[in-house]
């Protein structure tokens, strides 16, 4: 027996992941993607991990640790903020690169960036990096992409930020940053383009293009 939404059409996933026998070992794929900085005067981009990649057409946001330190590096005339301390992890990826500066996460909360697809990209005050007390350097790239339609911590940082949130046939929640859920009006699922390129360990461009694989 599942816990379902009715509204949503779906089962909610924190009684899902509790069914017997739904923890159990395995290797996910990942996938690093490169966020184009908007306003700057040469191409900028945030690097963000994901293993959860059919959630990116849901992204609104970014979250950074406000006491992480973060590094600008510049490759072949464009530049990429990733965690200071996952530099080594990408070292393949980013072989070369120059160190332009180390700025504490809080420096970049208000960045805006463009969203890799167009479907929430009028989302109000979405696609922006914001502070999370959850973000950590144990593994990926130190910036977690952010869609709250899915998980937990992602739906609870969107409500801390007090997040415009999708609530059943076309009608809203007066909020700030909304889930882009992958449902239309009528609580269907949308079908989205197959997001070619998202190659593990590679940079994804958007539009399926991988410049960069390792």
């Amino acid at each position: 027996m599942v816990a379902y939404c009715y509204r949503c059409q779906t089962p909610l996933s924190n009684f899902e992941a509790r069914l017997d026998d739904s923890f159990r070992p395995r290797q996910d794929p990942s996938v690093t993607l490169r966020f184009k900085v908007r306003d700057t005067e040469r191409p900028t981009y945030f690097l963000a991990w994901t293993t959860t990649p059919w959630t990116l057409p849901s992204n609104v946001a970014l979250a950074v640790g406000g006491g992480i330190a973060y590094e600008r590096l510049r490759l072949d005339g464009e530049d990429y903020y990733i965690a200071a301390a996952r530099h080594e992890a990408y070292a393949k990826l980013l072989k070369g690169a120059e160190r332009v500066e180390t700025v504490p996460g809080e420096a970049l909360a208000g960045m805006s960036y463009e969203p890799l697809f167009p479907y929430f990209q009028d989302t109000p005050n979405g696609f922006q990096v914001v502070v999370a007390d959850f973000v950590s350097t144990e593994d990926g790239t130190g910036i977690v992409h952010i869609a709250p339609a899915f998980g937990e911590d992602d739906f609870k940082l969107g409500a801390a930020k007090q997040a415009r949130w999708w609530r059943g046939r076309r009608r809203f929640r007066r909020m700030n940053m909304g889930p882009a859920s992958a449902r239309g009006g009528d609580g269907r699922h949308r079908r989205f383009r197959p997001c070619a390129g998202l190659v593990p360990g590679g940079f994804h461009a958007g539009g399926g293009q991988t410049t960069r694989s390792g």
